[in-house]
């Protein structure tokens, strides 16, 4: 399922927002992972960091009452290739997160679907 323009524009604007929310200080922030979190019945994918606190969030309508078997088949792959390409666009050169850190996708209870991306310094 393609994602249209308006869907990719807002995910990357709140992977975007979630990834600043470490630029502003100069000390770098120590954190494993940005979880990502799909809910299944309004379309909303919500980014946490390791404390659970929320950074940002995107509505992808093509996602709203996505079945839970299509996750893996639908919106891993989604998700996998806009943070490749938003890292070939340098979005997590300068961020405040000491590296490596990954983007995961996890379910309502916080088990892990799919790594998505890691963010290294190599």
């Amino acid at each position: 399922m393609e994602l249209n323009s308006d869907s990719v524009l807002e995910l990357k604007s709140a992977i975007k927002q979630a990834v600043d929310n470490f630029t502003h200080d100069e000390d770098f922030e120590v954190i494993t992972d940005i979880h990502m979190h799909l809910d299944e019945d309004s379309g909303i994918v919500t980014l946490y960091d390791d404390e659970d606190v929320e950074l940002a969030r995107a509505t992808v309508e093509e996602w709203v009452d996505v079945d839970s078997s299509e996750i893996v088949g639908v919106v891993v792959p989604a998700l996998h290739s806009l943070l490749h390409r938003m890292s070939d666009e340098k979005a997590f050169e300068n961020v405040g997160i000491s590296k490596p850190f990954s983007f995961v996708l996890e379910d309502e209870e916080k088990e892990t679907i799919e790594e998505l991306y890691l963010v290294d310094d190599d």
